[in-house]
């Protein structure tokens, strides 16, 4: 079975070329979720019992919602496509069952892992990472994204694990700068996520458009040329 891997560089430059470009979109998308998040963990607090447990499960069910949108918009980034915020929330429902549920089996099997030992718990948690890229671009069942997220990441656990650890301090440091660091990291490790995540599916990267006009090719030229040549008599 081939084999693919990634280079954490190449991804983490591709995540910053194409904030730069959508600055203004990822920004906006990244505050978005930041603020609500924040604000469910507001009223969570307010509450007591019963309310405090309802609001935390529909705060959960909310982020998650928000993260198949930012899921979305950074594979349709990463495909040359132009997003907008709009995309954060248009297309959710369509794979949102599928990922709930893949989303409770991932976590119960990472939790199986630590309870047993932690190093099966970091593993498992890794081979079966990328089940919620699986579901929001093919809209696989959880399963199927689940044993597909196994394969792809076969033979890279260990470079994985290093991304991981680069784009965990670089968000813990967005943190630390007052949070407002976030507004960069978060977007940055986003795109960079959905980079490997292609790189190890075998899907490349595409040419980000150029929003200027293309210069007419020579093939439009070629009238005015050939009329400029003669034949030699």
């Amino acid at each position: 079975m081939e084999q693919h891997t990634f280079s954490i560089t190449e991804a983490l430059q591709f995540g910053w070329r194409l904030f730069k470009q959508y600055i203004g979109l990822l920004v906006g998308a990244s505050l978005f979720v930041i603020a609500v998040s924040a604000a469910f963990g507001w009223l969570s607090e307010d509450g007591n019992g019963l309310a405090e447990l309802l609001i935390s499960l529909v705060g959960t069910l909310v982020q998650w919602w928000l993260y198949v949108g930012l899921i979305s918009i950074g594979l349709m980034l990463h495909n040359g496509d132009r997003p907008q915020f709009s995309d954060l929330f248009n297309d959710n429902w369509r794979m949102f069952g599928n990922y709930v549920v893949g989303t409770v089996l991932y976590s119960l099997i990472a939790l199986a892992g630590f309870i047993l030992l932690i190093v099966p718990g970091v593993i498992w948690s890794i081979k079966y990472h990328y089940y919620a890229y699986l579901i929001v671009e093919k809209n696989m069942k959880p399963i199927e994204a689940l044993k597909e997220s196994g394969r792809i990441t076969m033979g890279n656990k260990w470079k994985i694990l290093g991304f991981f650890f680069v784009i965990g301090l670089m968000n813990f440091v967005g943190v630390l700068a007052l949070g407002i660091g976030l507004l960069v990291t978060l977007p940055v490790t986003l795109i960079a996520s959905v980079y490997v995540y292609k790189q190890l599916s075998c899907t490349p990267a595409a040419v980000v458009a150029d929003p200027t006009p293309a210069v007419e090719t020579s093939a439009t030229q070629t009238p005015e040329l050939n009329s400029e040549k003669k034949p030699v008599e």
